[in-house]
């Protein structure tokens, strides 16, 4: 198979778009891309106002629910990379704790 796809890594134009909500808004921003990715994942995290001041921390686990990366989120807007290119390819899951407890998952899919 062959799939062309854009600067962002979508197949389909626009893909890296998303739709701003109230409850977005609240826990912040948090963009994936490329979606596909192949040898790394960037994220874009922007914590939502008076979140600073909360313990965040992100962690990254495989369709099976093992945990693989955890780490703890840098204050203010970041944008973290993460190299993929010893990983199989599946779908993957990263999401956004505050103070431990999950809030917020976005699914991503590595390819070859």
């Amino acid at each position: 198979w062959l799939m062309k796809l854009d600067s962002f890594g979508c197949l389909v134009p626009g893909c890296q778009l998303i739709d701003a909500t109230e409850e977005a808004q609240e826990q912040g921003t948090l963009l994936l891309y490329p979606n596909p990715a192949r040898d790394y994942l960037n994220f874009f995290y922007r914590p939502a106002p008076g979140q600073n001041s909360r313990q965040l921390s992100f962690r990254i686990f495989d369709a099976s629910g093992r945990e693989l990366q955890r780490f703890e989120a840098q204050s203010g807007e970041t944008t973290y990379i993460v190299p993929l290119w010893h990983w199989p390819p599946g779908v993957y899951f990263l999401q956004l704790l505050h103070d431990g407890v999950p809030v917020r998952t976005a699914r991503f899919v590595v390819g070859r």
